[in-house]
């Protein structure tokens, strides 16, 4: 019998609490803009200001006040007061209060992205191919027994291009290989009162080379790309001649040449060093190299030198100094 008596009182406050909330009163505003105050008040603070048509759902009245449900421009829910000369009490069901949307946050900026340095062509750089080439200033060194002053004066050096490819490991310390034709020689030029005649002369000694330098590449800097390089190199000599053309009181002038390939060693050899920098330009990498070869093998296969006023066991060695530019992938 209790346990009857509990089902029916869950039963009536289940009830109650149906007609509750069936019973609540719904608001039409009938003017163009009643305010819903904090109080029942006319004087007291308003918490939102809402148009003529604004369906309302009121909790309960209280004199001339109706207690409502309003959202402020944050979205939170408040309680409030509208007087009942700015609304008529309808049958519909109220039409949901505008969505107020929270004001957005900022929007942080964008993250930095950091490319890769081998990407904006800073070193240290990935390993890849490269083409180049360049201009070369050749020149021999020579020793002797004998003052070599008298041709020293007249030694100038000879320009010339250069082009070649390459592979390089990359990295803060690299190995790079290259394959390189390089223009070898010397100029002499000047007038011949030393040699007894009143004139001028020039000899050009043009020695062609195909070079494998084999270098250590290592990057000091990396903005720029800024980078050492520093080996040896092996060369074979692919040809050797001279060229020579003289203005001589009389005697004249001509041009003469010849090939005296077979009076020189086929191998040369010595060190390579210089400097580069890798240019950021955007899209392929560029570079720019200055190198210095320094030969240390005797190009002269035998006496075949001048004769007379120049010695003719000179030992000459090859110099070459060069700037190459290029496009590493």
């Amino acid at each position: 019998m209790k346990r009857l008596r509990v089902f029916g009182f869950l039963l009536l406050v289940a009830g109650v609490a149906l007609v509750a909330a069936q019973s609540k009163i719904v608001l039409k505003v009938k003017v163009q803009k009643a305010n819903v105050r904090s109080e029942m008040n006319m004087t007291a603070p308003v918490i939102r200001e809402v148009a003529q048509g604004t369906l309302l759902e009121a909790n309960q009245k209280t004199g001339e006040w109706y207690e409502v449900t309003v959202t402020n421009d944050l979205g939170v829910s408040l309680t409030g007061y509208i007087h009942l000369n700015t609304v008529d009490e309808v049958g519909a069901q109220p039409t949901p209060p505008p969505v107020v949307k929270p004001k957005p946050k900022p929007t942080p900026p964008p993250a930095t992205v950091d490319v890769p340095v081998e990407d904006r062509g800073y070193a240290p750089m990935k390993s890849g191919f490269k083409v180049f080439a360049g201009f070369g200033l050749a020149n021999y060194t020579y020793q002797s027994d004998v003052d070599l002053a008298t041709i020293d004066k007249y030694k100038k050096s000879l320009g010339g291009v250069a082009a070649g490819f390459g592979y390089e490991s990359g990295g803060q310390f690299g190995l790079e290989i290259d394959f390189m034709y390089l223009p070898k020689g010397v100029l002499f030029k000047g007038n011949t009162n030393d040699f007894g005649y009143n004139g001028t002369f020039e000899l050009k000694i043009n020695t062609a080379e195909v070079s494998v330098p084999i270098l250590i590449k290592a990057t000091i800097a990396s903005n720029p790309g800024i980078y050492l390089l520093g080996g040896g190199e092996i060369a074979y000599v692919l040809s050797a001649k001279a060229n020579a053309s003289y203005n001589i009181t009389g005697l004249g002038s001509g041009t003469e040449s010849e090939d005296f390939k077979d009076n020189t060693n086929s191998l040369d050899y010595g060190v390579v060093f210089g400097a580069g920098v890798n240019l950021p330009l955007g899209g392929p990498r560029v570079f720019v190299e200055a190198r210095y070869h320094m030969g240390l093998a005797n190009m002269q296969k035998s006496n075949a030198g001048f004769e007379g006023t120049v010695p003719t066991d000179l030992s000459p060695k090859t110099s070459l100094l060069l700037v190459v530019g290029g496009i590493r992938f």
